[in-house]
């Protein structure tokens, strides 16, 4: 676990799995005002929090070690079937077992290229009663993100 962001107020966890530290740096701080989060990087620190029973949400960007990845989410999947998991994933039609097993395993699927607008709006759409609201003045993701993601 990298960062963990708690305000008393906080009654969702998110967990954000990403070997993409511009990734979950840019999500933690949108989200760490309204949420309890938890990164980490590696299959064994998401591993590692499965022992964790506050997590409401998981966001996992499958980048690296997709194969690892999907057996961990399978793991989450039967020791929590009811948190929800949303994951990034950019298609490979060479791989079209990794995109059934894929989407066994999600709650929702977002393919990249993504906006950051599109998986708040994936948080919010998984937490039943809870909405965010995007601030007018989000901050500016550094050009890293908004490549690997999409933006211009």
């Amino acid at each position: 676990m990298k960062h963990t962001t708690n305000v008393q107020r906080q009654q969702n966890t998110i967990l954000i799995h990403s070997a993409d530290r511009d990734l979950t740096k840019s999500l933690s701080i949108v989200l760490q005002d309204q949420f309890t989060i938890l990164t980490t990087e590696t299959v064994p620190e998401l591993s590692r929090q499965r022992e964790n029973h506050t997590v409401s949400l998981i966001v996992v960007d499958l980048e690296k070690s997709i194969p690892e990845l999907i057996e961990e989410l399978q793991l989450w999947r039967q020791s929590a079937p009811s948190v929800p998991i949303i994951i990034l994933y950019a298609f490979r039609v060479t791989k079209p077992n990794w995109e059934i097993s894929i989407r066994t395993l999600t709650t929702q699927l977002l393919y990249k290229p993504v906006q950051i607008e599109q998986i708040l709006e994936a948080i919010s759409n998984s937490i039943p009663g809870w909405s965010i609201p995007i601030r007018r003045s989000m901050p500016k993701p550094n050009k890293h993100f908004r490549l690997a993601y999409g933006g211009r």
